[in-house]
């Protein structure tokens, strides 16, 4: 994103700025968990409130401390956090028809792995040029070429191909928490009943139930993030 002055100007600054401004309005629920990673991450980022960041600067400020649980979080450097979010190592353990489009200007993902043939299930396809989730044809900025192919996709994979039984790992209750055997990293809870969560005009969510889906030793949980993220939210 940042190979070219265009893309570093037009792309990875604007992208940092917006990100930086979203922060920006919901501060005052960060600051309220003081000890929070994200929270630390605040006076660093505001130290120069005209300075627009590129994404890789705010990565390097708030992402790879708070973009997720921990463990894998917090990461040494952007570097790091990239290749973990990357999909490279993630291709092989697909067991579902998986299509991916792809094009070969996109100004964003400047590289897909188009000779990967590892994994029956995976199809990759790269165009000559459509930019980043382009594709547009005559017609109208809704009339983008991406939408044949995935129909098309959706259809054969729906009619044409049999999926054989598939391996399931058994569940259990640990601590109140439900695990798969074996893999005790992550988990799901019930951490209240069924209700809404009312945000600001750009947020609502309703739940039948609200899962928490972190060991309690990994994370500070989703009440606590939604409480921390969402500016003005009420519960009923």
């Amino acid at each position: 994103m940042e190979s070219t002055w265009f893309n570093r100007t037009a792309y990875a600054k604007t992208f940092g700025t917006n990100l930086k401004s979203v922060v920006a309005r919901h501060a005052d629920s960060i600051r309220q968990f003081p000890d929070s990673a994200f929270a630390k991450a605040l006076p660093t980022l505001f130290a120069n409130p005209g300075v627009r960041l590129t994404m890789r600067e705010f990565d390097r400020i708030v992402s790879i401390h708070c973009a997720g649980c921990s463990p894998p979080f917090p990461f040494s450097d952007e570097w790091a956090y990239y290749a973990h979010a990357s999909s490279h190592d993630k291709l092989d353990m697909i067991r579902v028809p998986f299509l991916a489009l792809h094009s070969d200007d996109d100004p964003i993902v400047s590289w897909a792995p188009g000779e990967y043939d590892r994994n029956g299930w995976v199809t990759i396809v790269v165009t000559r040029g459509g930019g980043h989730i382009g594709w547009f044809q005559p017609g109208g900025a809704a009339n983008r070429w991406a939408r044949r192919p995935a129909l098309e996709w959706f259809r054969a994979t729906a009619e044409d191909v049999t999926l054989g039984p598939r391996s399931v790992r058994p569940v259990e209750f640990v601590d109140g928490w439900l695990v798969e055997v074996g893999r005790d990293d992550l988990g799901c809870q019930e951490i209240w009943d069924g209700g809404s969560i009312r945000g600001d005009e750009y947020h609502f969510f309703k739940f039948k139930s609200l899962i928490q889906v972190y060991r309690p030793s990994q994370a500070i949980g989703l009440a606590t993030r939604i409480d921390a993220c969402t500016k003005g939210t009420t519960r009923s």
